[in-house]
């Protein structure tokens, strides 16, 4: 398993940590394996303050959107050719 990581800081750590001035959507209880394709807690800075929101974790591959566009993807050349090998 690679990438896992555990949250449990608390909103007064977050403000005297790093200045964060607003929570949107947050559910600041203790979560202990966080992976890739969760939703994370995650500090925004907008220009004018710091905001802390959820965003989903983990990697958009390129190749998935131009697989995704062919209407066969059986006949797809390109997509054939560009697919990961298992």
């Amino acid at each position: 398993m690679c990438g896992r990581f555990a949250r449990t800081s608390s909103r007064d750590a977050l403000v005297a940590e790093f200045g964060v001035a607003r929570f949107v959507n947050v559910d600041l209880a203790p979560r202990y394996n966080i992976a890739p394709s969760l939703y994370v807690e995650v500090i925004v800075n907008d220009g004018q303050e710091l905001r802390l929101g959820p965003m989903k974790w983990g990697f958009a591959d390129s190749r998935l959107e131009r697989r995704r566009s062919c209407p066969d993807q059986r006949a797809c050349r390109d997509c054939y050719h560009d697919a990961a090998l298992p």
